[in-house]
């Protein structure tokens, strides 16, 4: 579970890095405003929503700094000793309670470069890969396993199929159940099996945990 803090003007990037964070790492995410229920109160429901949350993470900007509520969001966050991955959307660092953290920095390339045109799913790659480090005996670690796995079954084109296989041949500790998984979703799921990056993901099974898996 994610909780996603932001300046509403910057709302548009934060429903972006939301659907990119369920696609490639399968995390659930609240994103407030979006997912805000029907007549709740808000401060209410933000509080909640931060203490249900494994990672929280600022997307840190000059207009952040301004909001109204980032700043107690933050606040709550750290209170609540969760674990926080600030991303810097400028040249503005963490501060305040998160000044000691490391950001990752977001980049939007030009409009003429077709193919990409920020580095969101890298961005989601890299919290994915945050939350495999994590030691394996704890709840953050079995979350994001599952998560990670979730996402591959469910991959919906050949680019995230690509993507996160890229993630689960990093990766060194999968339970059968996990196998079982990814093994069918590569036999039923056509994104899966027509993925450019399907041979290495065989090799990596053959290889670690001696299944082989038909041509």
């Amino acid at each position: 579970r994610v909780f996603i803090s932001y300046s509403s003007k910057e709302k548009e990037l934060g429903g972006k890095f939301t659907a990119c964070l369920k696609t490639y790492c399968g995390y659930y995410t609240f994103i407030a405003h979006d997912d805000m229920p029907p007549s709740s109160i808000f401060e209410e429901e933000i509080i909640k929503a931060i203490k249900k949350s494994d990672f929280f993470i600022p997307l840190i900007s000059k207009q952040f700094k301004i909001s109204n509520f980032t700043d107690q969001e933050t606040g709550i966050a750290v209170d609540n000793n969760k674990k926080i991955i600030p991303i810097k959307l400028e040249d503005v660092n963490p501060y305040g309670f998160i000044s000691k953290y490391h950001a990752l920095q977001y980049r939007s390339y030009p409009s003429t470069n077709y193919l990409r045109k920020d580095n969101l799913k890298e961005l989601s790659l890299a919290i994915a890969q945050i939350g495999l480090s994590y030691d394996t005996e704890s709840l953050y670690h079995t979350k994001a396993v599952n998560s990670i796995v979730h996402a591959f079954c469910n991959s919906s084109s050949f680019d995230t199929a690509n993507a996160i296989i890229k993630t689960i041949v990093e990766y060194d500790n999968f339970n059968q159940s996990h196998l079982k998984q990814i093994t069918q979703a590569i036999e039923k799921n056509s994104q899966i099996a027509g993925a450019w990056g399907l041979q290495d993901l065989k090799k990596f099974l053959q290889k670690k945990y001696e299944i082989a898996l038909d041509e």
